[in-house]
């Protein structure tokens, strides 16, 4: 599950919930230009058992590359890929974090 890094639950907060969908959306198709971007010079193999192994290779290659660019994208935006009992404890643990200037500001 996607958490924030403040804690905050949709839940709560249903505001949150527009802002959670665009950063999803974003981090998505950024994770998709990567994937296809990261892949699109790998061999092709050669005959049909090399362009079956290639093919694999390549599908395996653009997940991982997805994922990870994913996971990063969220962090950027505050939102952490955890199992929901991880996240639960790790905000049970955490004190809350004072309001940064910036929020403060309206930038």
């Amino acid at each position: 599950m996607w958490g924030r890094v403040d804690c905050k639950r949709a839940a709560d907060h249903p505001e949150l919930k527009p802002e959670y969908e665009q950063a999803l959306a974003i981090c998505e198709n950024r994770a998709i230009a990567a994937g296809t971007a990261g892949t699109a010079n790998m061999p092709g193999g050669y005959g049909m058992a090399g362009a079956i192994s290639a093919g694999i290779n390549q599908g395996i290659a653009e997940g991982n590359i997805r994922r990870s660019t994913t996971i990063s994208c969220m962090a950027e935006r505050g939102y952490l890929l955890k199992k929901k009992s991880e996240h639960t404890a790790a905000c049970a643990e955490a004190k809350p974090l004072p309001a940064s200037p910036k929020a403060k500001s309206g930038a």
